[in-house]
């Protein structure tokens, strides 16, 4: 949230939902119950680090470094005039 609300020039707020609270937003959001289950329960494992690797793994992949995310940002964001 800080580096999403430094790139967009606006404060971000971070709510850290349990499981079952992020599982009933995603319900509310339109999603089926055992969609919003598998989603809530992945979110968990990613915080936990499941997906965490300084392999460089993915750079070999691609064949370039890795984007940081601030620049991966960046590049995403879109002004409207």
């Amino acid at each position: 949230a800080e580096t999403v609300g430094r790139v967009a020039g606006r404060e971000v707020a971070y709510r850290d939902l349990s499981v079952p609270d992020f599982t009933a937003a995603l319900v509310a959001a339109g999603l089926p119950e055992g969609y919003a289950g598998v989603l809530a329960d992945s979110d968990r494992g990613i915080a936990d680090g499941a997906l965490f690797t300084d392999t460089g793994d993915l750079s070999s992949l691609i064949g370039r470094p890795t984007t940081d995310l601030e620049a991966a940002l960046r590049g995403a964001m879109v002004t409207t005039a």
